[in-house]
């Protein structure tokens, strides 16, 4: 089911969401994606993201593969 939630008001409601799910599937802005990626860790959930692999979200890696998660990037070829 569709929904609107504004991530930077709706923190306790975006918790809920991710705890309630298998899989996120990001497209917000690649700045959000590290603190989505901290829940769906806490959370043990995995994660897609549309972004390249940030500095941020590589500090992310070992905890993510430490609980068998997975986090899928965007795979560019030049």
């Amino acid at each position: 089911m569709p929904m609107l939630l504004d991530i930077t008001r709706s923190n306790e409601e975006l918790k809920k969401l991710i705890k309630d799910h298998n899989i996120v599937i990001s497209l917000l802005p690649y700045a959000f994606h590290p603190s989505i990626a901290e829940l769906c860790i806490k959370y043990k959930v995995n994660m897609v993201t549309a972004s390249y692999l940030s500095k941020p979200m590589l500090d992310l890696h070992d905890a993510y593969a430490f609980i068998c998660l997975l986090l899928f990037f965007v795979v560019s070829i030049r």
